[in-house]
């Protein structure tokens, strides 16, 4: 429980932090109710070309893919892919604003405001914009349906280990996709990394997002109640297409609701991160700390400031 409440705590510093730091970001106009179960697809989807960019996150890829953005994939505007995150996926407009500006900062370019999907943007000239498949920025080892960047293309679909989650859904749950699946591939995909893989590196970072993204595409894909269908996720996965039958999720999806589902997968099949022991809530705050430094260095002062603030706890100046 303490565990969830800080990170949940993180998630509103930051978005609070950027929110002072004149981040800019949309809001829902007053009035607005939540979106509908039926899904309608305004634009069509077209495979991408030769040139076109793409990432290893079939999320992100598909708003290329259906031209809610740039379908080059490149110097996608942050205020742009804001509203694309909400209208396909029902996100929150302050955790869109969030992934959107976390993406600028982390692999873009903060002087355009823009950020491209492959591994080099085209700015490494101007500023160390790297693309959203840079290794270990916001791309991780230990991906759900991506081989680990030691092993070579760490951007395309591979179907072997989409197949290995397919079966532990079909064993556990009728081959539809829920939090105990998710949690059994990941952690699969763990020991497998960490076993045969010696550049593994799964430190906090990688944890957050690990965890973070395998809630999001059930938050995503599976509608109100969380658990994805087969078909959807083939669609989303394979093809990287917004399948006819698709239901998004009427209830918009905030940074509490994706660290209470990342928890639950944490949970039900835990494993270690940098030697930190979760019993402990002073080596989870470092966790958190660390995830802080090295993602937000320039406004991570005054985010812990922040975090300490709210949760009344003295956080460790020695993590």
């Amino acid at each position: 429980m303490k565990s969830i409440l800080f990170a949940t705590t993180f998630f509103m510093a930051a978005v609070s932090v950027m929110q002072a730091f004149k981040v800019p970001q949309i809001h829902d106009p007053p009035g607005s109710i939540p979106a509908m179960q039926t899904f309608e697809i305004p634009h069509p989807y077209i495979p991408p070309g030769l040139t076109d960019l793409r990432s290893p996150c079939p999320a992100i890829n598909v708003l290329a893919n259906h031209g809610y953005l740039p379908r080059n994939g490149s110097q996608w505007k942050a205020v742009d892919v804001i509203p694309a995150l909400v209208d396909v996926y029902n996100i929150e407009p302050s955790l869109s604003s969030m992934l959107a500006w976390g993406a600028v900062y982390l692999v873009g370019n903060p002087l355009t405001r823009t950020f491209s999907l492959g591994d080099f943007s085209g700015w490494e000239e101007i500023v160390q914009g790297v693309g959203l498949s840079r290794h270990n920025r916001i791309e991780h080892d230990a991906s759900l349906t991506r081989l680990d960047k030691y092993f070579g293309d760490n951007q395309k679909f591979n179907p072997e280990l989409y197949q290995h989650l397919k079966d532990i859904a079909e064993k556990l749950n009728g081959g539809d996709f829920n939090t105990e699946v998710m949690s059994v591939h990941r952690y699969n995909r763990y020991q497998d990394s960490k076993a045969n893989n010696p550049s593994f590196t799964f430190g906090a970072p990688q944890q957050l997002f690990a965890y973070a993204e395998a809630a999001i595409a059930l938050l995503g894909l599976g509608g109100q109640n969380g658990t994805a269908a087969a078909v959807t996720l083939d669609s989303f996965f394979i093809h990287e297409r917004i399948p006819d039958n698709y239901i998004k999720n009427p209830i918009p999806i905030t940074g509490t609701t994706v660290m209470t589902i990342s928890q639950e997968i944490f949970n039900k099949n835990p494993v270690p991160v940098e030697g930190i022991d979760f019993e402990k809530v002073q080596d989870f705050e470092c966790h958190f700390i660390k995830i802080v430094r090295t993602l937000l260095p320039d406004i991570a002062p005054s985010l812990i400031d922040f975090i300490a603030k709210n949760t009344g706890i003295s956080l460790s100046t020695n993590c």
